[in-house]
């Protein structure tokens, strides 16, 4: 379409005059909506301020910030890829007033700027934080369920002394030392570092306990147990 008068062409960008250009929205996360028509460049420059923008302030700007900031991203992540597969800007008709004689500088990209690794940082401290929590959090629950059915721990460290104590064993897992008075199901005979064999009795069942440091084999007389 050929300009007269200065007047702009359809399908220019409304910053620089350049073309191609297509139609852009760029949402952030205050609500916020921006629409217009740029070339690769400008349209480039405003889609990674507005990221940079929404990594770094729309987290905690509402309650609700961090739902609209995620729909924010990926939305503008599309306008963003079809933003780069246009054609480098070239001046179509110089007679074109538009407010820049050029077009913008699309700057870094988004992983080379501070507030991106700043943000980054935030996550991944957040992640280990989470993480951590949830950890000592399921660590304790299970130390919980193990006081509550009166077990005490067996591993390679005390193996060696356990000799003639009851233990509870669950189908093939040693779960643990019990009072012999009590329900039990066999009585620790002793130790060995074989295999297969090297308990006290060739009926005794073998459990490897310890972690993969160090570890120690179980002899256990399952023939001695009560109900």
């Amino acid at each position: 379409m050929t300009a007269t008068s200065g007047a702009p062409v359809v399908d220019d960008c409304e910053r620089c005059g350049r073309v191609p250009a297509r139609a852009v929205t760029l949402r952030a996360p205050e609500r916020r909506t921006w629409s217009g028509r740029l070339c690769r460049d400008c349209g480039l420059a405003a889609f990674r301020n507005m990221q940079s923008q929404t990594l770094w302030r729309g987290w905690h700007l509402s309650r609700a910030g961090p739902y609209f900031s995620w729909i924010c991203l990926f939305g503008n992540m599309a306008e963003g890829a079809r933003l780069h597969r246009l054609s480098a800007p070239q001046v179509h008709d110089r007679a074109i007033l538009r407010p820049l004689s050029r077009p913008l500088d699309p700057g870094r990209p988004l992983w080379q700027r501070r507030r991106t690794r700043g943000c980054l940082a935030v996550v991944a401290l957040f992640t280990t934080i989470v993480a951590a929590v949830m950890t000592i959090a399921l660590v304790s629950v299970g130390l919980s369920e193990f006081h509550k059915r009166g077990l005490r721990p067996i591993d390679a460290s005390n193996a060696a002394s356990v000799s003639g104590q009851c233990v509870q064993i669950t189908g093939a897992t040693l779960d643990g030392l019990v009072d012999c008075a009590g329900p039990h199901s066999g009585v620790v005979t002793g130790t060995t570092t074989q295999l297969l064999g090297g308990c006290a009795h060739a009926s005794d069942a073998t459990f490897l306990v310890g972690g993969t440091t160090r570890q120690a084999r179980v002899c256990v007389d399952r023939g001695n147990h009560s109900p």
